[in-house]
């Protein structure tokens, strides 16, 4: 296992996530500062915060609704720079959960559909849920709705990168949702507002280098990986801010972000200052063990 290179991973995602969900937030015209009101150009069915490139439209509207209505509540009980801080953290640490419980899943063969989500099998630039109809991931991500549908229908006529961007996003967020009946207390049922500002894709960024970058051995329990390598990716992707919070001085009233970075390590024989959790899964003839960080 190099861990040299899984700890390199972990740091980078957790900066390139939280860059990636900060920008989404300001195309919702949300900042460190504040929330901005809609353009005067916004109508009924389109919202515009930034400009007329960045419309919010559909289901987004209410999900953005219920983040401002998130911030608001948060900053109740402290200012809103450090709420709208604290929510990029979560979101942030939320999706990197998800998505390193999916990558040991796929390439142990684990998930339900037996249908990767984050590589290829066959080597192929798409993720091979990516290759599927509506039909053939009914049964294992649920039914789609309208919505869901118009996006996998314009990826399909367009093939255009937006358009394959949101056919993704939109997929993966059902996958994560569909793991909520399997595996409860990792897949959390996630808020509207934490779906709206995962814009993951799969040639650029995080997922492409969980998938290049850290060997796929690594996670094959065939081939010697195991589930010990979830707990020090956990471990190290909180290396920045366990810095900056043992760095404190002892006046310093911690919140609890900053005590769950700060406690989070990893020792072959369990966790420390973390419980963890290792339940078995049937899935048929599978037998899917994780560790769960709580």
């Amino acid at each position: 296992m190099d861990k040299t290179a899984i700890k390199k991973f972990a740091i980078e995602s957790r900066q390139k996530l939280i860059a990636a969900i900060k920008l989404q937030m300001n195309v919702l015209g949300i900042d460190e500062e504040g929330i901005s009101e809609k353009l005067k150009t916004s109508t009924s069915e389109i919202e515009y915060y930034v400009d007329d490139r960045n419309p919010i439209t559909g289901s987004n509207i209410v999900k953005r609704q219920r983040l401002v209505a998130e911030l608001q509540e948060r900053e109740k009980s402290t200012d809103f720079e450090t709420a709208f801080e604290d929510l990029v953290e979560e979101v942030a640490y939320t999706w990197f959960n998800r998505l390193i419980a999916i990558r040991f899943m796929e390439v142990n063969g684990y998930l339900p559909s037996h249908i990767r989500v984050l590589s290829s099998s066959a080597n192929r630039n798409e993720p091979d849920i990516m290759m599927q109809s509506v039909a053939d991931l009914v049964p294992y991500l649920g039914a789609f709705n309208n919505e869901e549908e118009q996006i996998m229908d314009r990826a399909s006529e367009s093939e255009a990168t937006g358009d394959m961007d949101n056919k993704y996003r939109m997929l993966f967020i059902k996958q994560a949702n569909a793991l909520n009946e399997n595996l409860p207390y990792l897949f959390e049922k996630t808020n509207d507002y934490a779906e709206l500002l995962f814009t993951p894709n799969y040639h650029d960024g995080v997922i492409q280098h969980l998938i290049h970058d850290i060997s796929e051995a690594d996670f094959d329990v065939n081939q010697g990986g195991q589930v010990e390598i979830i707990g020090w990716l956990y471990q190290y992707y909180n290396t920045e801010p366990k810095d900056v919070a043992i760095s404190q001085p002892k006046s310093h009233k911690f919140r609890n972000i900053e005590i769950a970075s700060a406690t989070q390590i990893l020792r072959p024989t369990g966790l420390l200052n973390i419980w963890s959790k290792i339940p078995s899964v049937n899935y048929g003839s599978n037998i899917c063990y994780y560790a769960m960080i709580a």
